[in-house]
């Protein structure tokens, strides 16, 4: 079974999954609650409540202070794995229209980008280096579905656009396991969408997705309708804030395709096209197949 949650971390945008093999993954750092107050950490919350010590693998869709609020516990649950546009500079990501309060969580994550390998040890030499280099890229590659217990994981980006909106440099995650798939959007907005649309792979990626994590959470800015069309969602989870930019969240619900969704509150389900962190609170996603062998898709919410 893959287990995977949405958080409620306000305007931000943070995610976690747990793959069947028990690897642990998590799709930007946001943080902060609604219910738990700003300060609340995802991580955190992982490291005392469940004994999470090391992420395994750490997608960082792109450098915007809202995925990235919670970097300093990401640096000590030392993420074996970063994805994120590494094509970025630090003149892309630090400009003059950059807040001074910011520059300092940029800073941290533009040290992450360094962490992409193990680091040489004068001890060793550079053959063994090499040869644990080689072991600990064979572990670690997406494409091998053993390292993460059958969970196919697969990334894209848009090339093309212009560094100056670094929404449309987001890292759009597409999980798959039995026969239910998640695509998590980033903030792509429509010259990405435009761009990936062209690409074959990326159409047959994530055509027919169960649920669809809204670009942009939730706003008009990050809804493309052909590639929402394409995912043709059960049900779509947006990300948002309660000054959220509700106009295109009708047009979400237009065309997902409705799925129950289990009330922790009280045990209660009811059909939904759409659910959000701000009205729904936590959302917990659970895929994988029964003591029948059967495929499930479970969707609770607070």
């Amino acid at each position: 079974m893959t287990e995977i949650t949405i958080w409620d971390v306000q305007h931000g945008s943070a995610a976690y999954i747990k793959a069947p093999n028990g690897r642990h993954i998590i799709v930007d750092v946001g943080m902060g609650s609604y219910e738990n107050g700003a300060d609340f950490s995802p991580l955190y919350h992982l490291w005392k409540n469940y004994d999470v010590k090391q992420i395994d693998l750490a997608i960082l869709t792109h450098p915007h202070r809202d995925h990235l609020d919670d970097i300093d516990n990401l640096t000590k649950l030392n993420p074996k794995v970063i994805r994120f546009p590494k094509h970025l500079t630090r003149n892309d990501i630090i400009t003059s229209q950059t807040k001074q309060s910011d520059i300092p969580i940029y800073e941290k994550y533009l040290t992450l980008q360094e962490h992409n390998a193990p680091k040489f040890d004068n001890r060793e030499s550079i053959l063994d280096y090499a040869k644990r280099v080689s072991e600990w890229h064979k572990k670690n590659d997406l494409k091998n579905l053993d390292n993460f217990g059958g969970l196919q994981i697969q990334t894209f980006r848009a090339k093309s656009c212009a560094t100056s909106n670094l929404n449309n440099q987001s890292i759009l995650s597409v999980f798959t396991f039995a026969t239910s798939k998640i695509v998590i959007c980033g903030d792509n907005e429509s010259a990405s969408y435009n761009e990936l649309l062209q690409q074959t792979d990326f159409k047959n990626a994530i055509q027919n997705a169960d649920v669809l994590v809204a670009s942009h959470h939730g706003r008009a800015s990050g809804f493309h309708n052909e590639f929402v069309q394409l995912v043709n969602p059960q049900i779509t989870v947006i990300s948002d804030s309660s000054k959220k930019d509700t106009s295109v969240v009708a047009d979400y619900g237009r065309i997902s395709q409705g799925w129950k969704v289990f009330s922790r509150t009280d045990n209660s389900s009811q059909q939904r096209n759409t659910v959000s962190t701000y009205h729904d609170g936590v959302v917990h996603i659970k895929m994988g197949y029964n003591n029948n062998s059967r495929p499930f898709l479970e969707i609770t919410k607070k």
